[in-house]
């Protein structure tokens, strides 16, 4: 998965389509509370990845992980970790380029029992030239009003690069210019689209009569 010269550290990995997971959690036992099953103390480590020219991105903290340098064929850090710390990072096969958000759609069925006013979004992880990254990656999802209120504030992941969500929305939430605003949290590149909404007036009831 990766080398490491401090055996106290353990390593896991996943990775789908495009985009590698490697994680290291510091299990180095405290020598003082030799006792106790889950005594655990900071620690050092320095850990090597093969450089062969994708990037890596720190998946806890969001940005690109430039502790890493390059030294002959492997990239290489040294890094600190707390008393059972995680550190996740994110290799991808080809760097990020942004988030690429779908046009809202919205869809009114009063007839529907469940979501009568409903709101389809929709959103795709990109590469630097424009071409998806397909694999999963987390992002951070905000639907916001035309006052600048957050409608809703989920956190998503993508299957294969994209994602998408139905939600609903209210009879007497406010007309005008909302706003879905799609964030990966893997290097911080962010995306929107903008949507009119303008709220039913009046809605036909069904009469169902037994004959």
């Amino acid at each position: 998965m990766f080398e490491c010269d401090n055996p106290g550290i353990t390593a896991s990995r996943h990775a789908e389509g495009d985009i590698e997971y490697l994680f290291a959690v510091n299990a180095t036992p405290d020598e003082n509370r030799p006792s106790a099953w889950n005594a655990f103390r900071g620690a050092q480590a320095t850990i090597s990845v093969p450089a062969d020219g994708r990037p890596m991105y720190d998946a806890v903290l969001g940005r690109a992980a430039d502790e890493f340098r390059k030294d002959g064929k492997v990239q290489t850090a040294r890094l600190r970790f707390g008393p059972g710390q995680l550190r996740a990072f994110a290799r991808t096969a080809r760097p990020i380029g942004g988030v690429g958000v779908a046009a809202p759609a919205i869809s009114c069925d009063f007839a529907r029992e469940h979501l009568p006013i409903r709101l389809e979004i929709g959103a795709t992880l990109l590469d630097d030239r424009g071409g998806v990254l397909a694999g999963s990656a987390p992002m951070h999802v905000r639907v916001i009003d035309p006052l600048g209120a957050m409608r809703y504030e989920l956190y998503r992941a993508t299957k294969l690069g994209r994602f998408s969500e139905m939600l609903t929305l209210a009879a007497n939430d406010p007309a005008g210019q909302w706003r879905v605003a799609v964030r990966e949290l893997l290097s911080g590149t962010e995306g929107s689209a903008e949507f009119a909404y303008q709220p039913p007036s009046a809605c036909g009831a069904l009469d169902a009569r037994d004959e």
